[in-house]
Formats: C-alpha cells, sequence, structure tokens
C-alpha cells in the first residue's frame, strides 16, 4: 500500500518503495532506512563517547543517509548524547555566521536558558 511521505525536497509524494535514489534518506525517512542499524549504533556510540567524531567515506557511499536516517533519531531518542545540528550551507559566503546560529539555535532549544556570547 503507497504511503504519503511529505518531503523538503518535493511536495507530498506518494512512496511505494523504500528506495529513495540518488537523493540521500532524510531524518523523515528514517522508517524506509533498513540494513545499517549496526552501522548507526557504532556512530551513535562514538558520537556519545568522544568529543569529536569525524565521519568520512567516499562520494556516493551514503555518508549523509547513515547520519539522517540512522543516527540523528537514535540520538534525539536518547537525549543524552548532545544536541544536533544539521548543517548544509557550507558553500554560503557567510557559512561561519550561518553555522554559529544554527548551534545556537539547537542549544537553546535544548536548554532555554542557556547564555550565549555573540
Amino acid at each position: 500500500m503507497p504511503t504519503v511521505v511529505p518531503s523538503s525536497r518535493t511536495a507530498t509524494k506518494v512512496r511505494t518503495s523504500p528506495y529513495v535514489g540518488l537523493v540521500p534518506f532524510t531524518e523523515n525517512d528514517a522508517e524506509y532506512f533498513a540494513g545499517r542499524e549496526q552501522e548507526a549504533k557504532v556512530v551513535f556510540s562514538n558520537l556519545c563517547a568522544a568529543q569529536l567524531t569525524v565521519f568520512f567515506g567516499p562520494s556516493g557511499v551514503g555518508k549523509s543517509s547513515l547520519l539522517d536516517s540512522g543516527v540523528v533519531p537514535l540520538v534525539r531518542q536518547s537525549r543524552a548524547c548532545g544536541t544536533i545540528v544539521c548543517f548544509r550551507g557550507w558553500q554560503l559566503p557567510n557559512f561561519y555566521a550561518e553555522l554559529k546560529l544554527a548551534c545556537v539555535r539547537a542549544a537553546k532549544q535544548k536548554d532555554p536558558e542557556i547564555s550565549v556570547n555573540p
């Protein structure tokens, strides 16, 4: 049975298959993202255990999908492993200011009482 799935990439679309083609899975696609649960748990564990986790690999292997559809839901469920900032504006001329703003928003969302210096 087809499922209607809202997507940030298109207007509402009808999903009849979990495969989204060359477009990465997003957090909204988590229920369709399967087969990499163990990898997601390993990355999640590293995020919780280390101050810095570097995640890299060749283009097209599913890094964004693993993070967005596998790891982000685990972090949101745990609420004990930091704050999530999904930032894709690296090519903006003012990316540093935009990244800082995204981090401040995420921190304030987690703790409205937080004080942030400009």
